[in-house]
């Protein structure tokens, strides 16, 4: 994670304003679903620029998505970011149901 200059920024992607880089923890949703015996149905995404990696490394469980809210950030991740995206989850089978500001929401197609 990079921070920024600006106490409330920062990104998983370096930028011009970034002033430094710490590592973060994670656990990855398959952890996350084996440790508590479930299997995700919804996603709500807010990872300050990184959802398009997050969604290429991430094909099967967008598959398995009946939901998926994520706030996009074009700065971050360019419009050809967010078009990469939007196709990743129409491959998988949602449908873009509404966008407000930079949030969009997808939803499983019937």
């Amino acid at each position: 994670f990079f921070v920024s200059s600006v106490i409330l920024s920062g990104s998983s992607t370096a930028g011009p304003e970034s002033i430094g880089r710490i590592d973060v923890p994670t656990t990855t949703v398959e952890e996350l679903e084996a440790a508590h015996g479930m299997r995700f149905d919804a996603l709500v995404m807010d990872i300050e620029g990184g959802e398009l990696q997050f969604m290429r490394e991430n094909p099967a469980l967008l598959r398995q998505l009946n939901f998926v809210s994520v706030e996009f950030h074009e700065s971050i991740i360019l419009s050809a970011g967010i078009a990469e995206c939007e196709q990743l989850m129409a491959s998988a089978g949602l449908v873009h149901a509404e966008t407000v500001a930079e949030c969009a929401v997808w939803l499983r197609a019937n």
